[in-house]
C-alpha cells in the first residue's frame, strides 16, 4: 500500500491570528584554555501572536509578530538576558523563507520541502542565519527526516526531525580581534499538512564564538506550542 505524500506549505487567510506559548532556556558558559571561567542560566515564558495582514498571489504572507514575555526567572531578570516585548513585520513565503523583515535578528528556523513528502522521506535545505555578531548571513545546511502522522493538540501532524551541519565562520570584530564562530541547530517540528501551520516546535541552537583564546558558549532551547487560531 502506497504511503500518502503531503505537500507542506505555510497557509493562512487574511486576518487569521495564531497564538503560541513559548518557553526559552539559555545556558551560557565562558571557557578558557584551562577550563570553565564563568557560567549562568536563565529561562522565561512568552506568548507569540502571528497576525496575517495579507496573502499575495504566490502564497507569501505578510505577518505581524508580537512577542510578549509572560514570566522570567529571578536569575534571568537579575542578569538582564530575558527579552522585552518585540513587534516585527515579516513577509514569508510558503516554504518559510523570510523575504523581508523589520527585525534584523529574524531567524528562518526551518524550510519546508519543495516537493511532496511521505513518512520516511528526507530532504536538505540551506538556511541563511543573520547573527548580531556578524555583518553578513551565515549559511547552514539542514537535513530533515519525516516521521509518522501523529495527533498533537487536536491536529494531525507530520513529525519532522531536523539537524544542521556545524557551520564554521571566521570574522574580524570591530575591536580588531579575530573571531572563530561555530553554529549548530537541531529540533523537532510537528506540522499540520491540512492546516498549513506548525503546531509545536522544539529547537536547540548551539553557538561557540572564540575570541582571544576564550570561548563564549551559548545553548538556547526553545519550545513553542500552538494555543489558539482565529478565525
Amino acid at each position: 500500500m502506497q504511503t500518502a505524500a503531503y505537500d507542506l506549505k505555510h497557509r493562512a487567510q487574511k486576518g487569521q491570528e495564531r497564538a503560541y506559548a513559548c518557553r526559552t532556556r539559555i545556558e551560557q558558559r565562558v571557557l578558557g584554555d584551562d577550563g570553565p571561567m564563568a557560567s549562568q542560566e536563565a529561562s522565561w515564558d512568552s506568548r507569540i501572536l502571528a497576525r496575517t495582514l495579507a496573502v499575495d498571489d504566490d502564497g507569501s504572507r505578510h505577518v505581524v509578530h508580537v512577542m510578549e514575555p509572560v514570566s522570567v526567572t529571578p536569575e534571568g531578570a537579575a542578569q538582564g538576558i530575558a527579552p522585552e516585548r518585540q513587534v516585527s513585520y515579516d513577509q514569508v513565503d510558503e516554504r518559510g523563507r523570510i523575504i523581508e523583515s523589520t527585525n534584523d535578528g529574524a531567524l528562518c528556523l526551518y524550510l519546508l520541502p519543495d516537493v511532496p513528502v511521505a513518512p520516511g522521506d528526507t530532504w536538505t535545505s540551506a538556511l541563511k542565519l543573520r547573527l548580531p555578531l556578524l555583518g553578513h548571513p551565515v549559511e547552514c545546511i539542514h537535513h530533515y527526516r519525516v516521521g509518522d502522522i501523529t495527533s498533537v493538540r487536536g491536529h494531525d501532524c507530520l513529525e519532522i526531525g531536523f539537524e544542521s551541519e556545524e557551520a564554521v565562520v571566521e570574522a574580524e570584530l570591530p575591536i580588531g580581534e579575530q573571531m572563530l564562530l561555530t553554529i549548530k541547530t537541531e529540533g523537532v517540528l510537528c506540522f499540520s499538512p491540512e492546516g498549513g501551520f506548525p503546531v509545536t516546535l522544539q529547537m536547540r541552537i548551539h553557538t561557540r564564538p572564540r575570541v582571544a583564546g576564550v570561548t563564549y558558549e551559548t545553548i538556547t532551547d526553545t519550545v513553542q506550542e500552538l494555543e489558539s487560531i482565529r478565525p
